[in-house]
């Protein structure tokens, strides 16, 4: 049999036709699925790389302080103020590297993510219809292991997107508190100032959004999964009910 299901207008299964066909659809079938897991794991690497860029930035901002120059000698205050001016500045730059990277990965990914989260959603339910069927049959071992590690893998890939997302988001707001934790009452006016920038400009959480209709966080998979459960109740009591009528 073949890897794939396959119509064609002629004998598939006399020789050679069966076997060039087989040579044909064994790499390809490999390439779509490797080429598929990179693309995941791309998507999981960039993601990745936002949350720990900006977990690195709230361990900065709280570490800012005057430092070793001011505890040596108390009459440079002018030189640590300048350090911690310096420091925030420096973390100040970074934020906006982040919110770039964070267009940018926006723009990259919301079509791809939208089409992935769409096809995920269509086979969750696709799956939820056959299982159904096969629960109100004889079940089948080997169909219905199929039918629940399908499920189980879709949400799962599901789950780790939006979780990612969500952490994301989680990490963004803790920007203002982290920089409050820094040791700015030992600090002059102008870092005062300028930290209250900061403070401001980073209260609005970075958030990926999916052509700009959704976004990647907690409640988007809850909504998932809710809408999952309803249409396997849905079907199933449908089903349950047509039963005793036939």
């Amino acid at each position: 049999a073949f890897m794939m299901p396959l119509w064609l207008p002629l004998d598939t299964q006399a020789s050679p036709t069966y076997e060039l066909l087989l040579g044909v659809q064994v790499p390809c079938c490999w390439i779509c699925s490797e080429t598929s897991v990179l693309l995941d794991c791309a998507m999981l690497a960039l993601m990745l790389q936002a949350a720990a860029e900006l977990a690195v930035l709230n361990d900065r901002l709280s570490a800012v302080g005057p430092g070793q120059r001011r505890a040596a000698d108390d009459k440079r205050d002018l030189q640590a103020n300048d350090h911690m001016f310096s420091g925030l500045v420096d973390n100040i730059n970074h934020h906006q590297i982040i919110i770039t990277y964070m267009h940018l990965l926006e723009t990259l990914l919301s079509r791809g993510i939208s089409v992935l989260l769409i096809c995920n959603t269509i086979s969750i339910c696709f799956h939820i219809v056959a299982t159904v069927a096969l629960l109100q049959e004889d079940i089948e071992p080997v169909g219905m292991t199929k039918m629940v590690l399908g499920s189980t893998l879709y949400a799962y890939q599901t789950a780790i997107l939006c979780l990612l997302g969500q952490r994301i988001t989680t990490q963004s707001e803790r920007l203002p508190v982290s920089a409050f934790s820094c040791d700015w009452p030992s600090a002059d006016g102008r870092f005062r100032k300028l930290l209250m920038v900061f403070c401001l400009r980073s209260s609005q959480a970075l958030i990926i959004r999916v052509c700009g209709l959704y976004s990647l966080s907690r409640e988007t998979l809850l909504q998932v999964l809710k809408a999952a459960y309803t249409l396997f109740n849905f079907v199933y009591q449908t089903v349950g009910e047509e039963e005793p009528l036939n």
